[in-house]
C-alpha cells in the first residue's frame, strides 16, 4: 500500500539510508558538512558530485529557497516501511532525508507499507 505525499517526521525512527563513498562526503571524509553546518550559496554554473564537501550544503540551500514539489518525479521522495522489521528504507531522495535527519528541513514522502521482514539491511543481519 502507498502513502503519498505525507509529511515524513524523521525524528525517532529507524532509516537505513545507503551510500557509497563516491555518492557522501561522510563518507568518503568521514565528516558530514550539515553537521558541521559548512554553508556554501550555489551558483548556476556549479556542478558539484555528490561526494563533494557543497553538495548537501548546496542541496539544502536549493531547497530552502526553492522548495520541491513532492509531485514531480525529479523531487519526489520514496520510502519504504517494513512493518515486521519496524523500519524505514530510503528508495530515491537518500541525500534529501539524510539532510532533514540532520537539519531542520520538513520533507514529503510517498511511502509503502509492506508486511514483511528486510533481509537486504543492517537491521535483520547476522
Amino acid at each position: 500500500m502507498f502513502i503519498k505525499d505525507l509529511p515524513f517526521d524523521v525524528k525517532n525512527k529507524t532509516i537505513h539510508i545507503h551510500f557509497e563513498s563516491s555518492e557522501c562526503y561522510q563518507k568518503y571524509k568521514g565528516v558530514c558538512p550539515i553537521v558541521h553546518e559548512t554553508k556554501f550559496t550555489p551558483s548556476s554554473s556549479d556542478h558539484l558530485f555528490r561526494n563533494d564537501e557543497r553538495y548537501c550544503p548546496a542541496l539544502l540551500y536549493k531547497i530552502r529557497e526553492n522548495g520541491f514539489n513532492a509531485e514531480s518525479s525529479l523531487d519526489q521522495i520514496r520510502i519504504t516501511y517494513f512493518s515486521k522489521s519496524n523500519h524505514y528504507v530510503v528508495r530515491e531522495g537518500r541525500h534529501r532525508v539524510c539532510i532533514a535527519i540532520k537539519s531542520d528541513l520538513k520533507i514529503k514522502a510517498v511511502v509503502e507499507n509492506v508486511d514483511i521482514e528486510c533481509d537486504c539491511c543492517p537491521v535483520n543481519s547476522k
